[in-house]
């Protein structure tokens, strides 16, 4: 099972770069994350620009479930609780009954 899939891209001349140069530099950033899964894929531009894209993708396990948790519970806003008692909850007033009887 894949969760987070990530795009990184390189650009090369090709008049400055060979394949070899640009197979090195696809190891090297391989290399940077050893313990995710990358697809790459290589396309030449029609400016004659070598396009490397790396596809990172990431196992869903149980930590990247508590990560993800972790990041969402952080962007939720609770309310103080001041803020609960504003609006028509004022501490002291008395919450009408709107029963009207002559006395």
């Amino acid at each position: 099972m894949v969760e987070n899939v990530k795009c990184l891209q390189y650009y090369f001349d090709s008049k400055t770069y060979d394949n070899m140069q640009i197979s090195r530099s696809i190891e090297e950033t391989k290399r940077e994350f050893p313990k995710k899964t990358i697809d790459v894929k290589v396309d030449l531009n029609n400016y004659g620009v070598y396009i490397v894209t790396f596809y990172i993708k990431s196992k869903n396990n149980y930590f990247t479930k508590i990560v993800s948790n972790f990041k969402n519970s952080k962007n939720k806003k609770k309310p103080s609780r001041f803020e609960r008692y504003t609006g028509e909850n004022k501490y002291g007033k008395y919450k009408p009954t709107k029963i009207y009887r002559p006395y």
